[in-house]
C-alpha cells in the first residue's frame, strides 16, 4: 500500500501486508504462498483458533521499520496441528525491524525464537490486558542475547501486579516501562525515533517519561 495523498513528499514511505488468513507474502512482487487450508482449521465441534489467520503489517518510512503482527502465533502446542506455527514462516520475509509488538499480547503461543532471530528488534512493546502476560517463557526469550545481539528497550502498556509478583525481578528488570500509553515518534526522514510514555489516566495523555533517540538501522 502506498500513499494517496502527497506521496511525492514521502517517497520511502510505505505498508505492506505481509501475511493474512494464512497466506504469506513471498517478497516477491505480489507473489504469495498459502500455508493452509480452509478444511484444517476447523476442529471436530465446527469450532476454530483465529489467532493464526491475524494480519502482519509492516510499516517503512526511510530506514525505520515497524512490524505488528496481531495475535499471530508461533507456539505449536502437542494437540496443535504444525501450522498453529505461523511466526516462523513469516518471519524471514519480515526482515530486520527496528520496533515491533509482541504478538498476542506477549502470551506464552507467540514471539517465538524464529521470529526474535530474524527481526531483531531495538524496540518491542507489549499490549497487556491481563495477568498472564507475559509469559514467563516469553520473557526468556524477548531478554536473550543468544537469540540477538545488541541492545533492547521493552515497553508495555499495563502490566499487572500479580505478574509483577509471579515473574518477579527478571520482569521488572527488563522492561523500562510497564504501564503508559506507548507512542512511538519518527522524525522527518525516518533516519530517528523516539519513545515516550503518556499517561493513559488522562485525556490529557501528558508524558510520563521519554526514551531516545534510537537511530533506524540502514536497510
Amino acid at each position: 500500500m502506498l500513499l494517496r495523498h502527497d506521496r511525492k513528499r514521502y517517497p520511502t514511505f510505505s505498508i505492506r501486508n505481509i501475511a493474512a488468513n494464512g497466506e504469506i507474502w513471498t517478497g516477491i512482487g505480489m507473489e504469495k504462498q498459502s500455508t493452509l487450508r480452509a478444511d484444517e482449521i476447523v476442529d471436530r465441534n465446527g469450532k476454530f483458533n483465529e489467532n493464526p489467520l491475524s494480519l502482519v503489517l509492516k510499516i517503512n518510512y526511510g530506514d525505520f521499520d515497524y512490524v505488528t503482527g496481531g495475535d499471530i502465533t508461533g507456539v505449536s502446542e502437542p494437540d496443535q496441528p504444525a501450522w498453529f506455527n505461523m511466526e516462523s514462516k513469516i518471519a524471514p520475509v519480515v526482515g530486520e525491524v527496528d520496533v515491533m509488538t509482541m504478538n498476542h499480547h506477549g502470551n506464552r503461543d507467540a514471539t517465538n525464537a524464529d521470529w526474535l532471530r530474524n527481526l531483531k528488534p531495538q524496540v518491542l512493546v507489549e499490549q497487556t490486558w491481563t495477568s498472564d502476560q507475559p509469559g514467563g517463557e516469553v520473557v526468556a526469550r524477548v531478554t536473550s542475547k543468544h537469540l540477538w545481539q545488541g541492545q533492547r528497550h521493552i515497553f508495555a502498556t499495563h502490566i499487572q501486579e500479580a505478574t509483577k509478583v509471579a515473574i518477579g525481578p527478571w520482569l521488572t528488570r527488563n522492561y523500562q516501562s510497564m504501564k503508559g500509553h506507548v507512542l512511538i515518534r519518527v522524525q522527518p526522514g525516518g533516519s530517528v525515533f523516539d519513545v515516550y510514555i503518556l499517561d493513559d489516566h488522562s485525556r490529557e495523555r501528558p508524558i510520563k517519561s521519554h526514551f531516545g533517540p534510537f537511530v533506524s538501522r540502514p536497510e
